[in-house]
């Protein structure tokens, strides 16, 4: 009995150590498939619109950025949209026909909430483990293209990028 102790000890060492390294080495190659995947879900299941990826840059937009905290390493997820996405979001997911701009603001980081919580989620299943902070709208952005990014389409003209950058 001692014996399977102490094998489940050393088990559980190996597993916690595997689990740091993981955090302290978070690669945005892993992370981004997550993200799309996040995002792509989030979307279609709120609208019953399905978003394509695609390679429309946004000059700039929104934006909403929520830091995603490892075991030592910071990462600051940020998505930037243009109205017109945001517009489609809030006439279908609050029945906004016309929205302001404080419900479209609201919007942004919800979208941000919703899509890095998934992807939260998602990367738990694969001992990826960091936390989130409350997303934080940026107001009208310009976009940075020198980081890790994602865009997507939805209907004719809505558009958002995602960006993914170590701080």
């Amino acid at each position: 009995m001692a014996n399977n102790n102490m094998h489940q000890s050393n088990r559980d060492s190996v597993l916690s150590q595997q689990k740091s390294i993981l955090q302290e080495e978070i690669d945005l190659n892993i992370i981004l498939p997550e993200v799309a995947y996040s995002f792509i879900d989030i979307i279609s299941n709120s609208i019953s619109q399905t978003p394509m990826q695609c390679n429309h840059r946004l000059e700039k937009g929104n934006s909403a950025e929520i830091t995603m905290n490892f075991n030592k390493k910071t990462c600051l997820a940020t998505l930037i949209f243009n109205d017109e996405f945001l517009k489609i979001m809030c006439k279908e997911f609050l029945f906004d026909e016309n929205p302001d701009t404080s419900t479209m603001n609201d919007m942004a980081k919800e979208i941000a909430n919703l899509v890095i919580g998934h992807t939260k989620v998602l990367a738990q299943a694969k001992n990826i483990f960091f936390t989130i902070s409350t997303p934080t709208f940026l107001g009208i952005q310009h976009t940075d293209y020198t980081k890790s990014y994602l865009c997507f389409q939805l209907n004719q003209h809505g558009y958002c990028n995602i960006f993914i950058a170590p701080t």
